[in-house]
Order: structure tokens, then C-alpha cells, then sequence
């Protein structure tokens, strides 16, 4: 069920990325944060919900300044011309993700 919602929503991030380098580089990038602060939660520091929000903010704000700078770099034309590509990277992290899920959260999922 999660990853049909993911790609439901794969599409309307694409739509509403269209053509916008920053938003682009700021989602793109987030997602392998979060994926980064689970794994840190679950494996290198379990418990330690305070260092890893640090991590997450401090990472955040970096993404959102340096995103700015992200279309003068090559692949910004291939990201943001092609959906197709985009796409296929929400696609790539939304499945990385459904296969972490389990052991990230087992009470949970």
C-alpha cells in the first residue's frame, strides 16, 4: 500500500518540480537525508533521537542554501528536463525506503 502511495505521489512531485531547480535539489536531496537519519537512529546511535534531529536540521538548512547554486551543475539539465529521470529517482528512493521500512521500524511496520 506505501508504495502505491509513493508513486501516486512520485507524479505530483514531478508535475509541481517541473522546471524548478531548487525544489528539485531540496526533495532530491532530503530523501536520502531521512533515509541517513533512520539508519543512524537504528544502527549507530539507537535512542538518540537529539543527535540525529541536530543531523537532520543542520543537513536541511545545507541542502536549502546550497540548492540555490544546484542549476549552474551539469545534470541539472538532465534532471530537470527530462521528468522521466526525476521520476525514476522517486521511484529509486521510494523502493529503497519500503525496503528499509521493516527493519527501521519493526513495531510498526
Amino acid at each position: 500500500m506505501l508504495i502505491i502511495v509513493l508513486a501516486g505521489a512520485s507524479i505530483a512531485v514531478v508535475n509541481a518540480l517541473y522546471n524548478s531547480s531548487w525544489g528539485t535539489f531540496t526533495v532530491g536531496v532530503t530523501i536520502p537525508i531521512a533515509i541517513f537519519i533512520g539508519a543512524y537512529l537504528k544502527w549507530f546511535r539507537p535512542g538518540k533521537v537529539e543527535g540525529a534531529s541536530v543531523i537532520g536540521v543542520v543537513l536541511v538548512i545545507l541542502v536549502v542554501v546550497v540548492g540555490q547554486s544546484f542549476k549552474s551543475l551539469l545534470f541539472y539539465i538532465f534532471l530537470i528536463k527530462n521528468p522521466f529521470c526525476f521520476d525514476s529517482l522517486v521511484w529509486f528512493f521510494s523502493f529503497c525506503f519500503a525496503c528499509m521500512a521493516p527493519s527501521l521500524f519493526p513495531g510498526i511496520i
